[in-house]
């Protein structure tokens, strides 16, 4: 009777190491699944994860990859509350705030964006550089434009291979009508090279804001044919193609 019971209390506690264990492989697809766009897929996988693990609802894991995807699908006033509190959870996460600024620029919220910007960096040049350029969005949207271009300037200087970088500084270049530094800027663009889906889908709206649709297309085809699982670069292709 002892054995039996031995080993019913280890198959219990095995299996209940197994079902969170599983719940982080549904993460870990829902994850996947937000990178490409494909939101119905994230949104399941989530749920399986919340069906084997309830407690996992109280990690800030999940909650900062749910207030993603609710980004993504433009409810933001729900994402805001789980991004709160998935903060709430870890207060020392910089990604954390990052993605709390970019809830607020969602909202037109651009102060508060600013305040939650600020206490995203950190020691990782890679997120300082896009906390940065967020700040510069932020704050070029507040009409402070001179300090946009700071910010856009330091993330240019940080990660000098950024497209979206270039293309905000851009922008700012023109607003202040800062001719050279425009010019400079707009070579660089023009001999840029995509590497990332980012990459094509950031200069397929460079061509596209020039109106230059022919170029637009070509380049995410092109992007199409280097990440052929791209839901997202499908998606603005055949949209551009509709219109």
């Amino acid at each position: 009777m002892k054995k039996v019971f031995l080993i019913l209390f280890f198959l219990f506690f095995t299996s209940i190491s197994a079902f969170a264990q599983d719940a982080g492989v549904y993460i870990d697809k829902a994850i996947s699944a937000i990178e490409n766009n494909d939101l119905k897929s994230a949104r399941e996988n989530f749920q399986y994860a919340m069906n084997l693990d309830d407690e996992i609802k109280n990690s800030p894991e999940l909650n900062f990859y749910y207030a993603k995807l609710l980004e993504l699908e433009g409810d933001y006033d729900s994402a805001l509350q789980k991004m709160l509190f998935a903060i709430e959870l870890n207060t020392d996460n910089p990604a954390y705030y990052l993605e709390l600024g970019k809830i607020y620029l969602y909202k037109n919220d651009y102060l508060k964006a600013v305040n939650a910007l600020q206490y995203a960096l950190s020691d990782n040049k890679n997120m300082n550089a896009e906390v940065y350029n967020y700040l510069g969005i932020a704050n070029y949207r507040r009409s402070d434009i001179k300090t946009a271009l700071d910010n856009f300037e330091h993330a240019d200087e940080i990660n000098p291979n950024n497209i979206l970088y270039m293309t905000n500084l851009l922008f700012c270049y023109k607003g202040l009508k800062m001719d050279e530094k425009a010019k400079e800027t707009m070579d660089r663009i023009d001999n840029f090279k995509p590497i990332t889906q980012k990459d094509f889908i950031a200069l397929s709206r460079v061509f596209y804001e020039r109106k230059n649709y022919d170029e637009c297309k070509k380049i995410l085809k092109d992007g199409i044919k280097q990440f052929p699982n791209s839901e997202i670069l499908k998606d603005l292709y055949n949209k551009l193609n509709k219109s």
